[in-house]
């Protein structure tokens, strides 16, 4: 079975997510080696060497200070990520991609849904004018990489512009 893009998507929202984690990780790491180390060049100090002593009690408050603040951006970060998908939440994407038109019509789909919906499929919607006539050519790109080609017709400010004005000019001119 083909797994809907939108699965393929959470899955590599949670293989980013699990690098991001992995880079926190290093980073407390050697945040907590930095105060580790401020600690045991400080507790090394010869106590005559006052003025040695109270700088690397310094660094070793600030390398603490440190821990501590990205400590605290690493809780924040990790709070404001938003979960993996559960099975259920997943089977059930697979249940409305499979589904996509009983969606789109149903009564509790509102236009705003529908233009997310929109969104989620199109990569993007390429319109040409051919000519300065009234034929728009338009051309959409959709997400699995398929193109739909159509022609419109627009609506147009001077006669001049329609692409068979020179026969209707040649008509009323006969």
């Amino acid at each position: 079975m083909r797994v809907p893009r939108c699965c393929r998507v959470a899955e590599d929202l949670q293989g980013e997510r699990a690098r991001r984690h992995e880079h926190w990780q290093q980073r407390l790491e050697r945040a907590r080696y930095e105060a580790a180390r401020a600690e045991r060049q400080y507790r090394a100090v010869e106590p005559e060497n006052r003025l040695v002593a109270r700088t690397l009690e310094q660094d070793w408050e600030a390398a603490l200070a440190a821990q501590d603040q990205l400590e605290a951006e690493y809780a924040r970060c990790m709070a404001s990520e938003p979960t993996a998908l559960s099975a259920e939440e997943r089977t059930r994407i697979r249940q409305l991609a499979g589904d996509l038109p009983a969606l789109w019509t149903a009564e509790t789909t509102g236009n705003d849904e529908r233009q997310a919906i929109v969104r989620l499929l199109v990569e993007r919607v390429i319109v040409t004018v051919v000519d300065d006539s009234e034929q728009v050519a338009v051309e959409v790109h959709w997400i699995g990489g398929h193109h739909t080609r159509e022609r419109l017709t627009r609506p147009v400010a001077r006669l001049e512009q329609l692409s068979t004005y020179p026969e209707l000019a040649a008509r009323v001119l006969c």
